[in-house]
Formats: structure tokens, C-alpha cells, sequence
């Protein structure tokens, strides 16, 4: 593909005048394991130094956007990986929100979890009409929201519509994510990817110093109150990751069962 970089094992950037299209690529529906975290902090960081790239449209390869969560390897792990996970979740989804850049999520298929908090972390999400789909369903396994998430849907969100997401487990379709306000734009899932990249184009026109700066700005406030979220996150962490309900929200997914919590 002319003009296309790797970017690591599943980061991909294409080049289109001054727009960026990273693709997601990590078969088969971009799980996050620490190495995916920590690719996404490395090519924010290359894409921020990037001059020749004023905006970037972030997709992904295969049918599913994100589905978040490795759920494999998360139910094997103890209560000192799922700290390192949650370092390496802040550390990641940190860096793709604090990108001097416009950032335009092309949400082609599900976005689930972790996937759903990297399109939160975007500037604008613009999502397939058939294909998209988003919903924080950690609820649904006894899992904690982490990353940063709980400040993110607070602070862009109603609290009726932060609870409506966090407590559900609920995926909504495109146009109930537009209802809600979770994106800014449905589109055919056949001309998401043009018209994202259009959109990043008319972006890379603008003054890149000044959106850099505005960007900067708009995100303090929310980073403050992301910083100060996250001891709490690892305090969620410690209370849930080694308890019967949490292996109860695994074991009943992969037996594809309906869980029963116990509180313990």
C-alpha cells in the first residue's frame, strides 16, 4: 500500500495529504492485551511528532473495531497483572487522549469496553450505519470500568445517560449512540471510512498550532479529574480482581451461561 507504515505488530499508518488513517490490527477483534496498550501509547507518541500529519482517523482492519478486554487472558490473571493492566490502560488510553491532534474514530464494527473508551478518547466518532455497535459491558462479568472511563463518561456525559452505559452493560446500536450523544455522526457503513477521512482532511487545513493548543486546553480540566479517578480505579482493581464473583463473570461467559454474583 503506498504511502503506509507499520506502526508495531497492529498499528498501521496510511497517509493521505496531511491525514493520518491508523488501522487497528490485532486478529480477530483487536482484544487488549498489555502489548496492544502499549503500541497505542507508542504510536500516539510517533503520530504527536509527526509535522507532515495534522489529523488522524483511527479504524481498524477487521469487522470489529475494538472488543476491548482480552477476556482469555484476563481470567487468568492475579491481582498484581490486573495492576500492571490497569497501569498500562491509563498509561495508553492517556496518551491517545492527550494527541495534539484531531483525532476522528471510524467505528467500522463493535466497539465494546476498552474499545468503546478508545473512541471516547477520540475527538469525533463517526460510526457505521449497520456495523457499529458500542457498550461498556464489564457490568456483565463482574469486571470494574478502568481506564479512565468512569471520568470520561461523567464528564462528557449526563449522569443519566453515564448511568444508562456504566450500569447497563447494554450495547446500542448507531442511532441509539447518536440519540445518546456517544458519536457525531452515523454513516453508511460503506462510506464511513471516505467520509471520516474528508472530514480529517477539512481538519488538517486548519492552524495546527492553534488546535493543538485548543485541544490542550479542552483537556485539562477532564485530565485533572482523570488523574485524580484513577487511585480509585486501582482500589477497584484490589477489591474485585481475585473474587469469586469476578471468576464467576468469566467462567459464565465462556460456558455462555447466565452468571450468578454472590457479592464475595
Amino acid at each position: 500500500m503506498e504511502n503506509s507504515w507499520e506502526l508495531g505488530r497492529y498499528f498501521t499508518l496510511e497517509k493521505r495529504d496531511a491525514c493520518g488513517i491508523v488501522y487497528m490490527g490485532r486478529p480477530p477483534v483487536n482484544s487488549l492485551d498489555v502489548e496492544f496498550l502499549q503500541e497505542l501509547a507508542k504510536m500516539s507518541d510517533s503520530i504527536s511528532g509527526a509535522s507532515e500529519i495534522r489529523a488522524i482517523v483511527l479504524t481498524s482492519r477487521l469487522k470489529v473495531f475494538c472488543a476491548g478486554l482480552d477476556l482469555k487472558m484476563a481470567s487468568q490473571m492475579d491481582l498484581k497483572a490486573w495492576t500492571r493492566y490497569e497501569m498500562e490502560l491509563n498509561h495508553g488510553f492517556g496518551k491517545l487522549l492527550n494527541l495534539p491532534k484531531p483525532v476522528i474514530a471510524a467505528i467500522n464494527g463493535p466497539a465494546l469496553g476498552g474499545g468503546m473508551v478508545i473512541a471516547l478518547a477520540s475527538d469525533f466518532r463517526f460510526i457505521a450505519e449497520e456495523g457499529g455497535r458500542m457498550g461498556l459491558p464489564e457490568v456483565n462479568l463482574g469486571i470494574p470500568l478502568l481506564g479512565g472511563s468512569t471520568q470520561l463518561l461523567a464528564r462528557m456525559f449526563s449522569r443519566g445517560v453515564a448511568i444508562e452505559i456504566a450500569f447497563s452493560g447494554n450495547t446500542f446500536n448507531s442511532h441509539e449512540a447518536l440519540k445518546m450523544g456517544l458519536v457525531h455522526k452515523v454513516c453508511k457503513d460503506e462510506e464511513l471510512l471516505k467520509r471520516s477521512i474528508i472530514f480529517g482532511q477539512e481538519l488538517a487545513q486548519k492552524g495546527p498550532l492553534a488546535l493543538a493548543m485548543i485541544k490542550r486546553c479542552l483537556n485539562q480540566s477532564l485530565r485533572k479529574e482523570i488523574d485524580g479517578i484513577l487511585p480509585l480505579e486501582l482500589e477497584a482493581v484490589e477489591k474485585t480482581a481475585e473474587t469469586e464473583d469476578m471468576k464467576e463473570g468469566f467462567s459464565s461467559f465462556f460456558e455462555k451461561r447466565k452468571p450468578v454474583y454472590k457479592g464475595r
